[in-house]
């Protein structure tokens, strides 16, 4: 209780029209008077469980972003689950860290959620989050890395900066390197593919895919093999979007539109719009970090693409009416 009511404090302090002290307050909070392992309610009937041992430094680490101020943690593909993803479907994190993309897709759209993580502290946690909100039936936690081949990588662990890859040397294509986690831990994890998920009949189609696996992305695509297609999978948001990346979705028959970065502040002042346009914009000029992929020709595709270009027409005229969602 005493760290959900120093939590409600801080947001509402974080509602004020001034930023002045409010970082210093909330590392002051955190240091001194949050539990390591807090249990909150992040929205109504929605309960997690946070690891804050690291907390009160004056880096933002993920799991303390989240504890603080969740809508914070990628508004864009929050945006997309609450608008996006239909009723009752299937969403699939890859590199699901504290799962709080798996849960959102839970709590607003009822869906099955099937959550990714090799390191296991974080995927013991995942599950009594899972257990905490009764959700045995609906969700699933896989203990593994992400790959495209069966076996076991190392998995490099960035201590404080409460992040982990797996390991340069095992990435034919790395894009991270390791030498920033010289004195990190390593571990030795096991390796699922993708389409594991389709060909043992676990799921049939998904919805949305998110993968967010540092720098080792790419392989993770190639590990759905035959199911990276718009017949069994209608989104994917997706952190590393270099050119392979990239090129390899684009071949597969998805649509990029680039997402945009907003914080606390301007979160608020857009608290009652659902703009396409507050959120994403056209990716048909190159890509960016963080990336949603829409199945080309498919309701959304079109949804999002017919928006975001009436804005683009109307934009002298002054603003539209852009708040249309797809979903009910």
């Amino acid at each position: 209780m005493k760290s959900e009511s120093i939590r409600a404090l801080v947001r509402s302090y974080g509602q004020l029209q001034f930023r002045s002290g409010r970082s210093k307050l909330r590392r002051w909070l955190s240091s001194r008077m949050l539990e390591s392992h807090p249990i909150i309610e992040l929205l109504p009937s929605l309960r997690m469980k946070f690891d804050l041992r690291h907390r009160g430094s004056k880096k933002y680490l993920p799991p303390e972003l989240l504890f603080w101020f969740h809508e914070e943690w990628e508004p864009a593909l929050q945006w997309a689950i609450r608008n996006l993803v239909p009723l009752g479907g299937e969403v699939v994190d890859c590199g699901a860290n504290t799962g709080i993309f798996g849960f959102l897709a839970w709590y607003y759209r009822g869906t099955r959620i099937d959550l990714i993580e090799p390191h296991p502290r974080l995927a013991a946690l995942l599950r009594e989050n899972i257990a905490l909100n009764g959700l045995e039936r609906q969700a699933y936690c896989w203990e593994a890395a992400a790959a495209d081949f069966d076996g076991q990588v190392e998995l490099v662990e960035g201590g404080a900066d409460s992040t982990h890859h797996v390991a340069a040397d095992c990435q034919p294509r790395a894009t991270i390197s390791d030498r920033n986690w010289a004195k990190s831990d390593r571990l030795q994890v096991r390796t699922m593919r993708l389409a594991e998920l389709w060909d043992g009949g676990h799921i049939q189609h998904a919805d949305l895919v998110k993968i967010d696996c540092e720098g080792f992305d790419y392989q993770v695509l190639k590990g759905l093999a035959g199911y990276l297609s718009p017949e069994f999978v209608t989104m994917l948001y997706v952190e590393d979007n270099s050119d392979e990346t990239s090129g390899l979705l684009k071949a597969r028959g998805f649509v990029p539109f680039n997402s945009r970065q907003l914080w606390i502040d301007e979160l608020r002042h857009q608290r009652f719009s659902e703009c396409v346009s507050t959120f994403f914009e056209s990716g048909r000029h190159g890509c960016r970090k963080n990336a949603l992929w829409c199945a080309k020709l498919s309701s959304v595709e079109r949804f999002m693409s017919e928006r975001l270009e009436a804005l683009g027409r109307r934009s002298q005229s002054g603003p539209g009416d852009n708040r249309l969602a797809l979903t009910p």
